[in-house]
């Protein structure tokens, strides 16, 4: 990110987007966003549809109107296995990308954030017969050094980022993860 300065404030300015590679493309291609409407996922949601994939973006709010135009936004409770939402998004998926994720809370919300909801998520895309599922988890060096911190501070974070990974793994063909160390912005940070 570029900073801009303004006479009295100090914000972020948002990166100039970058044309996709040659080959690159989602045309012809469904994938599906879980929390979509995120900071991480609106931005994927927007490079998705840019590469011209068909977008459909899965959150608990479900957009709001406040989205990209041309995606299709589902609100769906990924913390109740089977929901119907869910299974209706997924379906004739090619991918799905998970940008679900809690940090924030007792160590117990954080791993139902990140660990139950995307093992929730991953067994909705086997039932679908999805191939590819991508999730943003975290860095492992980031675990290894949080482990120092006093009174399992974090644990649940990492806890329930171990347990999403095993699911995804475990589910489809073609697991991806993306291990980015920590993800600053929003409104939140």
């Amino acid at each position: 990110r570029r900073r801009a300065r303004a006479a009295e404030d100090v914000r972020w300015a948002e990166p100039e987007p970058k044309p996709a590679p040659p080959g690159a493309g989602g045309a012809g291609k469904k994938v599906v966003v879980l929390g979509g409407t995120g900071f991480v996922g609106s931005r994927v949601v927007g490079a998705l549809k840019e590469s011209g994939a068909t977008v459909v973006s899965v959150s608990k709010s479900g957009g709001g109107g406040k989205g990209a135009a041309g995606v299709e936004y589902v609100a769906a409770d990924l913390s109740r296995a089977g929901d119907e939402a869910v299974a209706a998004a997924m379906e004739g998926a090619d991918a799905v990308v998970s940008c679900i994720g809690v940090i924030g809370g007792s160590n117990a919300e954080m791993e139902e954030g990140n660990g139950a909801l995307n093992e929730n998520a991953a067994a909705a895309a086997k039932a679908a017969g999805v191939q590819r599922f991508v999730y943003v988890s975290v860095a492992g060096i980031v675990s290894r050094t949080v482990t120092a911190l006093p009174g399992g501070l974090l644990k649940g974070y990492f806890d329930g980022k171990a347990r999403a990974e095993a699911a995804v793994e475990a589910a489809v063909p073609e697991p991806v993860m993306v291990c980015p160390s920590f993800i600053y912005g929003g409104g939140g940070f």
